[in-house]
């Protein structure tokens, strides 16, 4: 798994919740790739960290996949962000974007040294 974090003061998507804003977002765009349903544990336990390191109200989760040319298969994929996603939403605020769509989002990243941080599993 790739992720790129980026900590925003607002983001929104045209394709869902269309109208609604995130304040205070932290956007983890996240590419998933063959062997990562063995590395769930970990990833989630990272993801977290950043979540307490940054301190924002809410987690986006935005399927990626331009980060990777080594993509998990688009079924698995999905089972794979479900079960990341249920396991994040037992401790904190999370969204998830759909996957496998185009979509339209805005995002005003924050200016400090910790606005993007960069994970590769």
């Amino acid at each position: 798994m790739k992720i790129l974090f980026e900590h925003a003061n607002t983001f929104s998507s045209t394709f869902q919740r269309k109208g609604q804003v995130f304040e205070n977002a932290l956007v983890a765009r996240i590419c998933i790739e063959p062997g990562d349903s063995e590395k769930i544990h970990k990833i989630t336990e990272d993801m977290l960290e950043v979540f307490s390191l940054i301190k924002p109200r809410v987690l986006i989760i935005f399927p990626f996949s331009h980060l990777s040319r080594n993509l998990m298969k688009q079924e698995q994929a999905k089972k794979f962000l479900a079960r990341l996603t249920e396991k994040l939403k037992k401790k904190i605020a999370v969204q998830t974007l759909a996957f496998g769509t185009s979509k339209g989002y805005s995002v005003d990243v924050k200016e400090h040294k910790l606005n993007n941080i960069y994970r590769e599993y």
